[in-house]
Order: C-alpha cells, then sequence, then structure tokens
C-alpha cells in the first residue's frame, strides 16, 4: 500500500467519522504488508495526513511501504507516539466537557422548601385555575408558606432597610431592600433563615430607593385626610401600598373627583414624589360592605366560614378565638356587622330550620373607631355548640368541600401570595394578594386586597391558605355596583385578635 493511498484514506476517515473531535483513533486491519495486519496511526481532525512523507510519495508517485516508514523510520514514529500519547489526554478533556450529560457538564438541582399538601385548599385552586399539576401548584404554595415564616427575621436583619416582601407569578420570593452600598453587596444565602428553610434558589434581593418605614409614613401622613375628602362624594379615593412597585398607591374612580380630592393627591404628589402612584380604577371606587340577609343552615361545631345572623343582618362566622385574660372562647367576625347590633344575640341556623343563640356582640368596628372593622361574638353554650379551630370550606368551581379544615396559626400576608375566603354566601374563592396597608373609603387602615371573590354576606370570613389564617373578610368594589367582585378587602388577623386582646385558637 502506498502512502498517498493511506493518507488519503486517513483524510477521510478523519473528514466523517471522526470530524467535530479533537482527535480520532482509526485503525485498519487490510493493508498488504502481511508484517503489519494491524496498526493504529492517530489521526488529527484537521484531515493532514500525520506524516512528513505524505506529500514527497504522492509527488514521486512512488509506492512506500507503510513497514518502511512506521517501523524502519523509528525516529518518526516514536515522535509521532509521543504525540498521540500527549494529545490524547487533552482530547479526553475536550470531549468530557462538550459531551451531553457528563459529569462536568450536569448541574446541582435546585433546592426547594417542602410542598404544601396536595388536598389543600390553595393548592387544589391554584393548579384549577392556572391548568397547572398539582404538583406544581403544591411546589409554588409550599414556597410562599415558607418565605412567609421568615419575614420577621429578614426585617430584623435588614432593620430600617426592609422594604417589603412579594411573591411574583410564579411564586419567586422577592426581598426588597433600600439601596445602599453595603446592601447591594448582601448574597441571598447570607440572609438569616433562608438557607436553613431552602429559599436561596427562589428568592431574590431587590434594590430599591425607598425602605418600608418611608412608605408607612406616607400612609400615617395621609389615611386621616380619606374620610374627610370622601364624605358625600360619588367617587373615593383610597390609598395601598405595593412593594413590587416601592410605592404607595392613590387609587381614585373615573366618575369625577371634587375640588378637594384633587387638591389632595396635588399635595400628596408635591410632598412625597416619587414615594406616590396614582391608580385610576373603573367606576366609583367606592367599596361594599359585606354583610347580609340571607340565611344560610349549618349545624354544629361552631366554626369559621358558618352564617351567622342577627335580627335578620347576616354575616360570616371567622375563627374561633380565646380570650387573653380568661382563656374564654368567642367568635371573631367583621366590627361593621356588629355596629348596629351590639349588645344583640346572634344565632345560626341548624339544618332543621331551627335558630340556635350564639352570643352576643362586641364591635370595634368602623362606627366605633372610624379606622378598625372586627368584633367578637361570645359563645354561652361551648358545650352544646362544641367549638373548633377549623374552617368550613365549600365546594366550588375551583375548590372542593371540606368540613372541617383545621386551622393552625396566624400570619402576616404580602403581595403575591396565594389566599383564599371562606364566606358563608359567596362561598370559598380564592385569588392573589394584590397590595397590602391599605386604607379603605372609609378611612379603615391597615387592609389587605385580594382578586378572590367576595360578596355580600362574606364580612367577617377567614382569609387562609395552608392552615393559616392572614385576616378577615371586610368588604369588596365593583364598578357597577354589582353585590360581589374580585376586588376585595381584608383587615390583617394581626391586628385584629391585637386590637381585641385573643387569639386564634389553633388544634381541638
Amino acid at each position: 500500500m502506498c502512502l498517498s493511498c493511506f493518507c488519503r484514506w486517513a483524510r477521510a476517515a478523519a473528514s466523517s467519522d471522526d470530524a467535530g473531535n479533537f482527535f480520532g483513533v482509526v485503525s485498519y486491519a487490510g493493508w498488504s504488508d502481511r508484517r503489519m495486519r494491524f496498526f493504529p496511526a492517530i489521526v488529527l481532525t484537521s484531515g493532514g495526513c500525520p506524516f512528513r512523507y505524505c506529500n514527497v510519495a504522492a509527488n514521486r508517485r512512488e509506492p512506500i511501504s507503510i513497514w518502511r516508514v512506521l517501523v524502519k523510520r523509528t525516529y518518526l514514529f516514536r515522535t509521532y507516539r509521543a504525540i498521540g500519547m500527549a494529545v490524547m489526554p487533552i482530547g479526553a478533556i475536550f470531549a468530557a466537557i462538550s459531551t451531553p450529560g457528563s459529569a462536568s457538564a450536569s448541574t446541582t438541582a435546585a433546592v426547594v422548601p417542602e410542598s404544601a399538601p396536595v388536598n389543600d385548599t390553595s393548592v387544589i385552586s391554584l393548579a384549577k385555575e392556572r391548568n397547572i399539576s398539582v404538583a406544581t401548584a403544591a411546589a409554588q404554595i409550599g414556597v410562599q408558606h415558607a418565605g412567609v415564616l421568615e419575614i420577621p427575621e429578614v426585617a430584623k436583619y435588614f432593620g430600617n432597610r426592609f422594604a417589603g416582601v412579594w411573591f411574583d407569578a410564579n411564586s419567586r420570593m422577592h426581598i426588597a431592600v433600600a439601596s445602599s452600598s453595603t446592601m447591594r453587596a448582601v448574597s441571598v444565602p447570607a440572609i438569616p433563615g433562608i438557607m436553613a428553610h431552602q429559599l436561596s434558589d427562589v428568592t431574590d434581593l431587590n434594590i430599591v430607593h425607598w425602605s418600608e418605614g418611608d412608605l408607612e409614613a406616607v400612609t400615617v401622613a395621609l389615611s386621616p385626610y380619606i374620610p374627610r375628602i370622601n364624605k358625600g362624594m360619588p367617587v373615593s379615593v383610597t390609598l395601598q401600598t405595593v412593594p413590587s412597585e416601592n410605592a404607595v398607591e392613590i387609587v381614585t374612580g373615573t366618575g369625577g373627583l371634587s375640588a378637594h380630592q384633587r387638591t389632595f393627591i396635588a399635595n400628596a404628589r408635591s410632598r412625597f414624589g416619587s414615594r406616590i402612584i396614582v391608580k385610576t380604577v373603573a367606576g366609583s371606587n367606592r367599596a361594599s360592605l359585606d354583610s347580609c340577609d340571607t340565611p344560610q343552615s349549618c349545624d354544629p361545631p361552631l366554626r369559621a366560614g358558618l352564617r351567622i345572623l342577627s335580627n335578620g343582618y347576616g354575616c360570616t362566622s371567622g375563627p374561633i378565638v380565646r380570650s387573653n385574660v380568661d382563656n374564654a372562647l368567642f367568635v371573631l367576625t367583621a366590627g361593621h356587622c356588629l355596629d348596629d347590633a351590639a349588645g344583640q344575640p346572634w344565632t345560626e341556623t341548624f339544618t332543621n330550620g331551627e335558630n340556635h343563640l350564639i352570643g352576643t356582640g362586641w364591635s370595634n368596628g368602623p362606627g366605633v373607631t372610624g379606622s378598625d372593622d372586627e368584633g367578637i361574638i361570645s359563645i354561652n353554650n361551648p358545650t352544646g355548640w362544641t367549638p373548633r379551630a377549623e374552617i368550613l370550606v365549600q365546594a366550588g368551581a375551583n375548590t372542593t368541600f371540606s368540613p372541617g379544615y383545621p386551622v393552625s396559626g396566624t400570619g402576616t400576608s404580602v403581595v403575591g401570595m396565594r389566599v383564599c375566603k371562606a364566606g358563608a354566601y359567596y362561598g370559598t374563592t380564592c385569588g392573589t394578594v394584590v397590595a397590602v396597608n391599605a386604607t379603605g373609603p372609609s378611612g379603615i387602615t391597615g387592609m389587605g386586597e385580594a382578586s378572590y371573590l367576595g360578596g355580600s354576606g362574606d364580612s367577617g370570613a377567614p382569609i387562609f391558605s395552608g392552615g393559616i389564617v392572614y385576616g378577615i373578610h371586610e368588604s369588596h368594589y365593583s364598578p357597577t355596583g354589582a353585590p360581589s367582585s374580585t376586588t376585595s378587602y381584608y383587615v390583617g388577623i394581626t391586628r385584629a385578635t391585637t386590637v381585641l386582646h385573643v387569639h386564634v385558637a389553633t388544634g381541638n
């Protein structure tokens, strides 16, 4: 076999099977020289012949024996063998790097918090509403539950630079921190609780301009003016804090503002600058307090989510609470339900049509304080009512029936998280927290806004997710004045229980 033929064969081999590799090892067992039945050769992918005599042999058209070149010219053989042995490890490294699925190309799987129970109301509703798997929904809710628990530690860690927390549509947790050179150098894993609760892979640190304290100062300064400028007006002005916008929103309707309302907005913008955003919604922006006169029947045990009545005036029972003084049991509900029925008996209708006395109510609602909306009803016969730390979850388009959904604690809601409402009239509905620290048209402060369906009769209903109670339903807003809408407001559970000197019962 002539060397030129061998070179042409080597080039062909290199340009086909071994193309793209740093080098290839080829062998040929059909050579005419019987002394070389099998001989390996290193062939570079450039297609060039590894022997210096290749072109010479081709030009001379002289047959050159492979044995003569590789064996008799031993210095050539040894030289190229040495080159091949040196190149092979390098090629192996490149091959390993470029090979899909190799150890060096693999990545470590993200570590995330434990998923929420797949049968939880918030999980089921999220999966149905967004047409995602229950497992995906459970993982997203799990991130929210773990993240909310860490908010106090996160706020303490950043101190007066803390600017709030929110979850995006994919349940990634965002921690906002007021800008400074020190804060820009902080890594997410260094934040207390983030690594311990496996949140580092699902948490982002956002550097913003204003701290939570800066935004709170805006709300404190402006809230007292809200009931004054809205009194007797067809269009209302409200406030709400949106951490993802790093601002306080002034929300107005489209029906035309009064001179006082326009002056209020202009002065707020002038005084607080970029801390203020003005948002206009369709209609009057007037919220409807959600009490009702349509009863619903349910037998004991006494729990959250039941229709409660006083002289035909109906609301929804909130969580069972205990007094911080003597541990006595009460039913928590919205304060405006009790404003006109303070000291009056409250009942619940059994399935046989009989009305049974629960107890009398005490209000801390807007009719009493002007800035709060919570109240409690005594339980005169705890033995007969067998009150439980549970919620009646009704079946709906995105929820399944659960007569005794357990309450395991309380928490502070965060923008972007999933919550559900167990109303006696409009049932169990779920949505996303849109804003926090909101001031309603009547001046009620510290409320949350969410996209769950709320309506007349749902006042006092528990707002919950994953067994944690976050608030009680207060009102809804509809631009057309409809009895229900997906713009709903609720009073935070921590504020309600603190004002009333009670705590939410857990366990049974």
